[in-house]
C-alpha cells in the first residue's frame, strides 16, 4: 500500500502542491512566531544578566527592611562572600558647555566583577571625578578631562525646603551605552562616597539606604549556598541567586511579549484552520476521482482498513513534507527580520543568527502534519465507502470536443 499511495501521489502532484501550500503558509507562521518569542526572551535574559554583572546573589531592600552600609558590611563580612556592593540609584542633571542632559545616577563599583557598565575609554570615576556613558557624553559634547556639573535636589534643614545642589567633577571616564531594555543611557556614575553623601542629602541626613546588593561568592563557594547565609544575615530582606533574579524579571518584562506571542499564534491557528479546509476539499475531490481505482484495490483483496490507512497516509505525508517547507521558510523570515533589527540600531544586544530550538522546529512540523490529517478523516471514511462493484462500472464516454467555435467529432476515439 505504501508504494501504491506514493505512486498516486506522484499522479496527484498538482492538487496535492497547491493543498500543501496551504500548510506551507500557516507552518512559516507559527515558526516565525515562535522564533520571535524566544529572541525577545533571549535578549532581554541577557539585558537583565547584564545590569548584574557577575554577581552570584541579589538581595533587594523592602519597606520593612531598608538596606544600610552597615547591612552591606554585614554581608561582605561574611566567609561565603568576595564583594558586597550596595546599588542605588539616583535622578539628577549634568551640565557642560551650556548643554544639558538628564543623569541616573549611580555609584562606582567596588570590584570589577560587580560592575555591570564597560569602560570604553578613561578609566573608573574617583572621588572628584564622573563618569558617563557614550550617549551622554555625545549630547554633552564632552571628552575626557572636561569639566561636568553635576546637580541633584537636596532637602535644606535650614530652609525646609527642597533646593538643587550642584558640584563641579572632572570626566574621567566614557561607558558603552547599557541596553535600552534594562538600562538608561544617560547612566552617570560617580565615587561611592560621592553618592552617598547625594543620598543622605535627598534622606534628610538619614542613613544611606540602598536599593539592593549585588554580592560575588567567594572563590568555591556555591550561589545556593551564599544566598542561604545571606538570608541568615538579612532576614527582612529578599535574597536570591544571580540566576533566580535574571529568570524573574525576564518573566515580568516579557509578560506583555508572551500575550503578543500567543495572539499572533492565534492568528495562525487561523491560518491552520483554513488550510484545513482546503486540504479536505482537496482529498474529496481526489477520492472523488480515485472511485474506480479504489474499488479496483477492493476486487484485488485489499481491506476497509488499508484503503482509509491509504489516504491518511497520503496525508501525513504531505503533511511532513509540508511542515518541513512551512519551517524553512519561518527560519528564512526570521533571520531576515534579525538582519534588519541588527542594522536599525535599536539599542539591543542582539544576536546575529537565530537561535533553533526543539519546539521551533518540531511543533510547526506536528501542527502541520496533525491538521493534514484530521482534515482527512472524513474523505478518508469516504474512500472505505467505495464498493468493489464500482470497478465493473463503464467508463463514461469521453465529451465531445469544440474547436474554433464548431462542433468537432472526436473521430479519432470513434465517436460520431
Amino acid at each position: 500500500m505504501l508504494r501504491l499511495t506514493l505512486a498516486q501521489m506522484r499522479r496527484s502532484a498538482g492538487r496535492l502542491t497547491a493543498a500543501g501550500l496551504a500548510i506551507v503558509v500557516g507552518t512559516a507562521f507559527v515558526a516565525a512566531t515562535l522564533l520571535a518569542g524566544a529572541l525577545i526572551r533571549d535578549t532581554t535574559y541577557a539585558a537583565v544578566t547584564a545590569t548584574l554583572a557577575d554577581a552570584d546573589v541579589v538581595v533587594h531592600r523592602t519597606d520593612e527592611a531598608p538596606l544600610t552600609t552597615e547591612d552591606v558590611a554585614a554581608i561582605a563580612a561574611l566567609d561565603s562572600v568576595g564583594a558586597a556592593d550596595g546599588v542605588a540609584s539616583l535622578y539628577g542633571q549634568v551640565r557642560a558647555g551650556g548643554r544639558q542632559d538628564a543623569a541616573v545616577l549611580t555609584p562606582a563599583a567596588s570590584t570589577p566583577g560587580l560592575d555591570p557598565f564597560t569602560l570604553v575609554a578613561g578609566r573608573t570615576p574617583a572621588i572628584g571625578e564622573v563618569a558617563l556613558t557614550e550617549a551622554a557624553a555625545a549630547r554633552l559634547d564632552v571628552g575626557i578631562g572636561a569639566p561636568v556639573r553635576v546637580e541633584v535636589d537636596r532637602f535644606d534643614e535650614g530652609s525646609g525646603t527642597w533646593v538643587t545642589g550642584s558640584t563641579d567633577l572632572t570626566l574621567s571616564g566614557v561607558l558603552a551605552d547599557p541596553p535600552a531594555i534594562s538600562g538608561s543611557a544617560s547612566a552617570v556614575v560617580v565615587a561611592r562616597t560621592t553618592l552617598e553623601d547625594w543620598l543622605r542629602a535627598r534622606d534628610h541626613a538619614g542613613p544611606t539606604s540602598y536599593d539592593s546588593v549585588l554580592v560575588a561568592a567567594a572563590p568555591g563557594a556555591a550561589p545556593a549556598a551564599v544566598a542561604q547565609e545571606v538570608a541568615s544575615v538579612m532576614p527582612g530582606g529578599v535574597v536570591r541567586t544571580a540566576l533566580e533574579e535574571a529568570e524573574l524579571k525576564t518573566l515580568e518584562l516579557t509578560g506583555d511579549s508572551d500575550t503578543l506571542t500567543n495572539l499572533v499564534l492565534g492568528f495562525a491557528a487561523v491560518a491552520m484552520v483554513v488550510a484545513g479546509l482546503v486540504i479536505a476539499n482537496t482529498f474529496q475531490v481526489l477520492v472523488a476521482q480515485r472511485t474506480r481505482f479504489l474499488a479496483l484495490l477492493r476486487c484485488v483483496g485489499a481491506t476497509k482498513a488499508q484503503v482509509h490507512g491509504s489516504v491518511l497516509l497520503e496525508a501525513l505525508v504531505l503533511g511532513v513534507l509540508a511542515g518541513v517547507v512551512g519551517v524553512v521558510a519561518g527560519l528564512a523570515l526570521g533571520q531576515g527580520a534579525l538582519w534588519f533589527l541588527g542594522r536599525a540600531d535599536l539599542g539591543l544586544d542582539l544576536a546575529p543568527t537565530i537561535t533553533l530550538t526543539p519546539a521551533v522546529v518540531v511543533v510547526p512540523v506536528l501542527t502541520g502534519a496533525g491538521v493534514t490529517v484530521l482534515a482527512a478523516l472524513a474523505p478518508a471514511r469516504a474512500a472505505t465507502r467505495v464498493r468493489p462493484l464500482a470497478a465493473l462500472r463503464p467508463v463514461d464516454a469521453p465529451a465531445a470536443r469544440r474547436a474554433w467555435g464548431r462542433f468537432k467529432p472526436d473521430r479519432a476515439r470513434g465517436n460520431i
